[in-house]
């Protein structure tokens, strides 16, 4: 293990990173750690509970808060990172294998062009719609990336804030304690917002790069079957035809 870490160090790999695939790529540690988190989580549901309906002195209460309550919200927030770095490696290596294909696809496309003498608009139009395949994946994965930072930063600051909320209320922190965290929830929860219109504005990109790939296709179904026409005269009428709305749709 200690020369596997070495070398994902060696090709930039972060230790957390290759931590969080240790984790959770191996079947009986990833179920390991969602036994520990399940009974972390109703750990800290029953503290909670108990130190509200059945302790009755703040002091106490408070004992208990400061001294139990880290060990278990600790434990549940690493896990809980290590395991969102481990699903966003997933992410980033299927998008990494999308993105080394379109440009292996784009390389031959290339090649072929460059070799081949005589001009075929096939091979035009294929490097176009190879290159409107790569927009698409990027806007696409920077969709899917905004809206989970944002999911995020929302529950967090949702969480942040009725944190800061409770300490007010029971007196557990100093008000000015109580204050900054509310703060920092609103702060959270804006930049959740924020990234929520980063989402929009991508999935807008998204749906105009799809739409141009949709016309691309229709266009090489079109001249494809055209010139599958035995019939000259009609090879030629379907041609200006493709010609003419192609010309049509270009001056909307």
């Amino acid at each position: 293990m200690i020369e596997n870490l070495a070398k994902l160090i060696g090709h930039g790999t972060k230790p957390y990173t290759f931590l969080s695939k240790v984790v959770f790529e191996n079947k009986i540690s990833r179920i390991f750690m969602t036994v520990l988190f399940s009974v972390l989580m109703v750990a800290l549901i029953g503290l909670i509970f108990y130190s509200l309906l059945f302790v009755k002195d703040e002091n106490e209460r408070k004992y208990i808060f400061e001294n139990f309550l880290p060990f278990i919200v600790i434990p549940l927030a690493t896990i809980g990172f290590l395991y969102m770095l481990y699903m966003q490696e997933i992410y980033n290596a299927k998008y990494e294998e999308e993105i080394s294909d379109l440009r292996s696809e784009r390389k031959e496309i290339t090649d072929k062009i460059e070799k081949d003498n005589d001009y075929d608009i096939f091979n035009t139009i294929q490097l176009s719609l190879n290159q409107l395949n790569e927009y698409y994946t990027i806007n696409k994965n920077q969709a899917k990336s905004s809206f989970r930072i944002s999911l995020i930063s929302i529950i967090i600051g949702f969480v942040t804030i009725v944190t800061g909320i409770w300490f007010y209320y029971f007196e557990i922190s100093s008000i000015e304690l109580s204050f900054l965290t509310g703060i920092s929830g609103l702060l959270l929860e804006f930049i959740g917002g924020a990234y929520f219109f980063v989402y929009k504005k991508s999935l807008e990109q998204v749906n105009f790069f799809f739409a141009q790939l949709i016309k691309v296709q229709d266009t090489m179904l079109a001249i494809n079957l055209a010139e599958n026409i035995e019939i000259l005269d009609k090879k030629n009428e379907m041609t200006e035809k493709i010609v003419i709305s192609l010309l049509e749709r270009s001056l909307k």
